[in-house]
This record gives structure tokens, sequence and C-alpha cells, in this order.
């Protein structure tokens, strides 16, 4: 080394080493940024379903959540025969990433109406009769297997968060 700074040769070493090393890691931080991404939305989309069915069960309230491709919708019910339709807008909420249904090997997308929703009685259970698909897994896409964090797995008294391994499998936590 010279006593007054660095030659040139030693500079564009020192540049070439340090290209090598972002052209490694930029990429690999993208991926890695994305799936903290997709898991925040699973947990936010979990936390939200959790606070739904306890304030179904605290409030004596029936409680029905929407979901769309990208969004769900909270409404509750002053009776238990109340319409769908009809209800008390809570709070839509939307997401960057699609939702999709998990139907045994197939991600099916969302769709407004009953059959893409889950109602919570007052007991705090799921139930059937107005969602015709209240215990569900919800996936969160796109899909990495084995990726942290993406499903949502609805039940009729737990709602459980986990991580596809495959196709067809949705391990809870």
């Amino acid at each position: 080394m010279n006593p007054r700074g660095f030659t040139i040769v030693e500079l564009v070493v020192t540049l070439f080493i340090a290209g090598i090393l972002a052209a490694i890691a930029i990429p690999r931080f993208s991926q890695t940024n994305s799936k903290e991404k997709i898991k925040s939305q699973t947990r936010q989309l979990h936390a939200d379903l959790v606070n739904i069915r306890l304030g179904a069960l605290q409030q004596k309230k029936r409680s029905i959540v929407f979901f769309g491709p990208q969004q769900s919708t909270f409404k509750t019910y002053t009776s238990p025969y109340e319409s769908t339709a009809a209800g008390t807008l809570v709070r839509v909420t939307n997401y960057p990433f699609v939702l999709k249904r998990k139907t045994g090997t197939t991600l099916t997308t969302l769709s407004s109406g009953t059959s893409d929703c889950v109602e919570f009685q007052t007991s705090g259970l799921t139930d059937s009769t107005t969602c015709t698909n209240s215990n569900m897994t919800l996936v969160v896409t796109p899909v990495t297997y084995g990726g942290g964090n993406n499903c949502v797995v609805v039940g009729a008294a737990r709602i459980n968060i986990g991580r596809m391994d495959n196709v067809s499998t949705c391990s809870i936590w």
C-alpha cells in the first residue's frame, strides 16, 4: 500500500468485490422483503378474524366477514334473522396481495357473496347457514411453499395461522 493512499488496482479490486456482493444480495433482499409482506398480511388477516370472532362473542352480535380477491368487508347484525344485505358495515380492509380459498388441491380466487364469507354467531362459533364455506382455508398469494406464514385456517371454534407446504397442505402452528 502506498503511504499516501490506495493504488488504482486496489480500488478496482475492492469495487469488483463490492459489485459481486451487491449482485448476490439485492435479489435475495427483494425476495425476503416480498415474503415478509405476505407474512405480514397473513398475520393481519388472522388478527382481524380473531378480533371479529371475539367481538361477536362479547357483544352478542352475529358478525359476517365477506371476502373479495383483495379485500374483506366486516358487518354486524342485530338479529340472527337479518338478511346479509342488511347489517351495519363496520370496516372494509384492502389487502395488497390476492386472497384465495383452498378447496382440495386447488386455490380458487375469492368472489364477493355468500360462498366466500365467514359467519360468527353470538357464541363465537362459525355457522354455515348463511356462508356456505364458513370453515375454510384462506391463502395469501403468490404462494411460496414452505416460505413462512401464508395461510389462515378458519374452523368452527378456532382460527389458526399456517404455512403452505405444498398444493394441498396448510401446516398450522
